[in-house]
């Protein structure tokens, strides 16, 4: 198992029980913040920061050969502010990919959401405080299998997430942002939309 990713995640800190960190060709379901199915197959990648502020080292362009892992079901790199350039637009090859979370990565450029992102199987989207730009693809309407989206704190200049009011479970959540139309307010569910000014009640 390969990445080809930028040199700095061959000086990762992670190590299994072994001392073999992920640049070494020991077990890759033994190696920290993986998650194998019992075939070991990959099904979990978490790279984010989350509360304690660990990193791990990981620095700049994620790689495309991410894709490659078909049996991906999550990939969470939240709070990581080392990650730079722009999202792979191969991660829409991840048809089993239910949980994407890109919150918080601030050091990307700034640029559109690659369309690709939006997997059908998607049922969690973390897009929030990512420099994102211009329009948001109308395709994210097309995500049935969507509960929750996070899309505040980006530079949206259009789109709309109305698609999606009929068509979220409950309990669901759209976390709008300014930019672009979100008018999902519905009496008596559980859906939250933090963007629009909902009747009270």
């Amino acid at each position: 198992f390969a990445t080809n990713g930028p040199s700095s995640w061959t000086q990762m800190p992670w190590i299994d029980s072994s001392g073999n960190g992920w640049a070494s060709n020991s077990d890759h379901c033994g190696w920290s913040r993986i998650e194998c199915f019992d075939n070991l197959l990959i099904h979990k990648i978490r790279l984010s920061c989350g509360d304690s502020g660990l990193c791990g080292g990981i620095r700049g362009q994620l790689p495309a050969e991410l894709s490659l892992v078909s049996t991906m079901k999550l990939l969470d790199f939240h709070f990581n502010t080392d990650i730079s350039g722009t999202i792979p637009k191969e991660i829409g090859r991840l048809t089993s990919l239910t949980w994407l979370d890109l919150n918080g990565l601030t050091g990307l450029d700034q640029g559109p959401v690659p369309p690709e992102l939006f997997v059908p199987s998607l049922e969690w989207l973390g897009l929030s405080n990512s420099q994102f730009t211009g329009r948001l693809p109308d395709s994210i309407n097309n995500l049935n299998n969507l509960k929750e989206v996070y899309l505040f704190g980006n530079d949206f200049t259009g789109g709309s997430l109305n698609g999606l009011c009929d068509t979220l479970e409950d309990p669901a959540a759209i976390d709008c942002d300014d930019g672009f139309e979100c008018n999902c307010c519905r009496e008596g569910d559980a859906l939250w939309n933090f963007g629009a000014d909902c009747p009270a009640g």
